[in-house]
Protein backbone atom coordinates (compact mmCIF):
# COMPACT_ATOMS: atom_id res chain seq x y z
CA UNK A 1 0.00 0.00 0.00
CA UNK A 2 1.12 3.55 -0.72
CA UNK A 3 2.19 5.56 2.36
CA UNK A 4 -0.43 7.84 3.86
CA UNK A 5 0.07 11.55 4.37
CA UNK A 6 0.23 12.98 7.87
CA UNK A 7 -3.26 12.98 9.37
CA UNK A 8 -4.68 10.89 6.54
CA UNK A 9 -6.75 7.80 7.30
CA UNK A 10 -7.28 4.75 5.04
CA UNK A 11 -11.01 4.23 4.49
CA UNK A 12 -10.95 1.40 1.92
CA UNK A 13 -8.56 -0.46 -0.34
CA UNK A 14 -9.13 -2.98 -3.09
CA UNK A 15 -8.50 -3.96 -6.66
CA UNK A 16 -10.56 -4.66 -9.76
CA UNK A 17 -12.21 -8.08 -9.53
CA UNK A 18 -12.34 -8.57 -13.29
CA UNK A 19 -11.73 -6.74 -16.56
CA UNK A 20 -14.89 -4.69 -17.21
CA UNK A 21 -16.03 -4.55 -20.81
CA UNK A 22 -18.02 -1.50 -21.80
CA UNK A 23 -19.33 0.02 -25.00
CA UNK A 24 -16.71 2.75 -24.93
CA UNK A 25 -14.03 0.05 -25.18
CA UNK A 26 -15.39 -0.85 -28.60
CA UNK A 27 -16.16 2.67 -29.81
CA UNK A 28 -12.83 2.91 -31.64
CA UNK A 29 -13.47 -0.36 -33.44
CA UNK A 30 -16.94 0.78 -34.51
CA UNK A 31 -15.83 4.23 -35.68
CA UNK A 32 -12.90 2.92 -37.68
CA UNK A 33 -14.93 0.11 -39.21
CA UNK A 34 -17.54 2.64 -40.37
CA UNK A 35 -14.79 4.94 -41.67
CA UNK A 36 -13.07 2.16 -43.61
CA UNK A 37 -16.30 0.86 -45.09
CA UNK A 38 -17.03 4.42 -46.24
CA UNK A 39 -13.51 4.81 -47.67
CA UNK A 40 -13.75 1.48 -49.47
CA UNK A 41 -17.13 2.47 -50.94
CA UNK A 42 -15.69 5.81 -52.09
CA UNK A 43 -12.63 4.09 -53.55
CA UNK A 44 -14.86 1.63 -55.38
CA UNK A 45 -17.08 4.42 -56.72
CA UNK A 46 -14.03 6.45 -57.81
CA UNK A 47 -12.55 3.40 -59.51
CA UNK A 48 -15.76 2.71 -61.41
CA UNK A 49 -16.06 6.37 -62.44
CA UNK A 50 -12.44 6.54 -63.70
CA UNK A 51 -12.40 3.01 -65.19
CA UNK A 52 -9.52 2.11 -62.86
CA UNK A 53 -9.43 -1.49 -61.55
CA UNK A 54 -11.56 -1.23 -58.35
CA UNK A 55 -9.64 -3.75 -56.27
CA UNK A 56 -6.31 -2.02 -56.89
CA UNK A 57 -7.72 1.29 -55.67
CA UNK A 58 -9.37 -0.34 -52.64
CA UNK A 59 -6.12 -2.14 -51.82
CA UNK A 60 -4.46 1.23 -51.24
CA UNK A 61 -7.01 2.04 -48.49
CA UNK A 62 -6.92 -1.33 -46.72
CA UNK A 63 -3.46 -1.02 -45.04
CA UNK A 64 -4.55 2.20 -43.30
CA UNK A 65 -7.51 0.33 -41.82
CA UNK A 66 -5.33 -2.52 -40.55
CA UNK A 67 -2.77 -0.19 -38.94
CA UNK A 68 -5.40 1.85 -37.11
CA UNK A 69 -7.23 -1.29 -36.00
CA UNK A 70 -3.98 -2.69 -34.59
CA UNK A 71 -3.34 0.58 -32.70
CA UNK A 72 -6.81 0.42 -31.15
CA UNK A 73 -6.30 -3.25 -30.22
CA UNK A 74 -2.94 -2.38 -28.59
CA UNK A 75 -4.58 0.32 -26.49
CA UNK A 76 -7.15 -2.22 -25.29
CA UNK A 77 -4.39 -4.76 -24.53
CA UNK A 78 -2.52 -2.19 -22.45
CA UNK A 79 -5.70 -1.33 -20.54
CA UNK A 80 -6.28 -5.01 -19.78
CA UNK A 81 -2.68 -5.40 -18.58
CA UNK A 82 -3.11 -2.37 -16.30
CA UNK A 83 -6.23 -3.86 -14.68
CA UNK A 84 -4.20 -6.95 -13.76
CA UNK A 85 -1.81 -4.88 -11.59
CA UNK A 86 -4.05 -2.01 -10.47
CA UNK A 87 -4.92 -1.25 -6.86
CA UNK A 88 -7.12 1.40 -5.27
CA UNK A 89 -6.90 3.12 -1.89
CA UNK A 90 -9.57 5.54 -0.69
CA UNK A 91 -8.28 7.74 2.10
CA UNK A 92 -9.82 10.60 4.03
CA UNK A 93 -8.29 13.11 1.55
CA UNK A 94 -7.71 11.38 -1.79
CA UNK A 95 -8.08 8.33 -4.02
CA UNK A 96 -4.75 6.65 -4.72
CA UNK A 97 -4.23 4.46 -7.80
CA UNK A 98 -1.25 2.09 -7.69
CA UNK A 99 0.18 -0.19 -10.36
CA UNK A 100 2.92 -2.61 -9.42
CA UNK A 101 4.67 -3.93 -12.51
CA UNK A 102 7.88 -5.84 -12.92
CA UNK A 103 9.78 -2.68 -13.82
CA UNK A 104 8.53 -0.63 -10.90
CA UNK A 105 5.74 0.84 -8.87
CA UNK A 106 3.59 3.67 -10.24
CA UNK A 107 1.37 5.83 -8.03
CA UNK A 108 -1.17 8.45 -9.00
CA UNK A 109 -3.82 10.13 -6.91
CA UNK A 110 -6.63 12.63 -7.07
CA UNK A 111 -7.83 14.83 -4.24
CA UNK A 112 -11.38 14.13 -3.10
CA UNK A 113 -12.14 17.86 -2.92
CA UNK A 114 -11.50 18.14 -6.69
CA UNK A 115 -14.04 15.46 -7.67
CA UNK A 116 -17.72 15.60 -8.50
CA UNK A 117 -20.17 13.48 -6.55
CA UNK A 118 -19.48 9.77 -7.13
CA UNK A 119 -21.80 7.83 -9.42
CA UNK A 120 -22.27 4.07 -9.06
CA UNK A 121 -22.92 1.66 -11.94
CA UNK A 122 -23.68 -1.93 -10.97
CA UNK A 123 -22.37 -4.65 -13.30
CA UNK A 124 -24.90 -7.27 -12.19
CA UNK A 125 -22.35 -9.79 -10.92
CA UNK A 126 -21.78 -8.33 -7.46
CA UNK A 127 -19.26 -5.79 -8.69
CA UNK A 128 -19.73 -2.20 -9.76
CA UNK A 129 -17.91 0.92 -10.83
CA UNK A 130 -17.61 4.25 -9.07
CA UNK A 131 -16.95 7.12 -11.43
CA UNK A 132 -17.11 10.89 -11.35
CA UNK A 133 -18.25 11.64 -14.88
CA UNK A 134 -20.76 14.40 -15.42
CA UNK A 135 -24.22 13.63 -16.71
CA UNK A 136 -24.88 14.71 -20.29
CA UNK A 137 -26.75 17.80 -19.10
CA UNK A 138 -23.86 18.79 -16.78
CA UNK A 139 -21.35 18.18 -19.58
CA UNK A 140 -23.13 20.57 -21.96
CA UNK A 141 -23.88 23.12 -19.23
CA UNK A 142 -20.26 23.21 -18.04
CA UNK A 143 -18.78 23.04 -21.55
CA UNK A 144 -18.56 26.78 -21.94
CA UNK A 145 -16.43 27.03 -18.76
CA UNK A 146 -13.89 24.36 -19.71
CA UNK A 147 -10.33 25.64 -20.04
CA UNK A 148 -9.03 22.62 -21.92
CA UNK A 149 -10.20 20.43 -24.74
CA UNK A 150 -12.79 17.84 -23.80
CA UNK A 151 -10.56 15.30 -25.54
CA UNK A 152 -8.00 15.80 -22.78
CA UNK A 153 -10.50 15.33 -19.94
CA UNK A 154 -9.75 12.15 -18.05
CA UNK A 155 -11.63 11.31 -14.89
CA UNK A 156 -10.76 8.65 -12.33
CA UNK A 157 -12.80 5.49 -11.98
CA UNK A 158 -12.80 2.60 -9.54
CA UNK A 159 -13.84 -0.20 -11.88
CA UNK A 160 -15.15 -3.68 -11.08
CA UNK A 161 -14.97 -3.37 -7.31
CA UNK A 162 -17.09 -5.21 -4.78
CA UNK A 163 -19.55 -3.19 -2.68
CA UNK A 164 -19.31 -0.14 -4.95
CA UNK A 165 -22.26 1.55 -3.24
CA UNK A 166 -20.47 1.53 0.14
CA UNK A 167 -17.21 2.82 -1.38
CA UNK A 168 -19.09 5.65 -3.13
CA UNK A 169 -20.67 6.54 0.22
CA UNK A 170 -17.24 6.70 1.87
CA UNK A 171 -15.94 8.95 -0.92
CA UNK A 172 -19.01 11.20 -0.76
CA UNK A 173 -18.79 11.58 3.02
CA UNK A 174 -15.04 12.27 3.05
CA UNK A 175 -15.24 14.64 0.06
CA UNK A 176 -18.14 16.58 1.58
CA UNK A 177 -16.19 16.98 4.81
CA UNK A 178 -13.19 18.36 2.92
CA UNK A 179 -15.29 20.77 0.83
CA UNK A 180 -17.08 22.12 3.89
CA UNK A 181 -13.78 22.57 5.79
CA UNK A 182 -12.28 24.74 3.05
Amino acid sequence: MYPLLEGEELLWSGRPQRFPRRFRNYRGYLVWTAAVVSLLALAFAAAVATHYPPFEMMASVYPVFVIVLLLIAERERQRKALFAVLGYQVTSRRIVFTAERGEGFEVRWVWLADLRAPRVREHGDGTGAVDFRPTLAEYFRDGRFRTQSSLLMMLPELAAIEDAERVAGLIETAGAGLRSAS
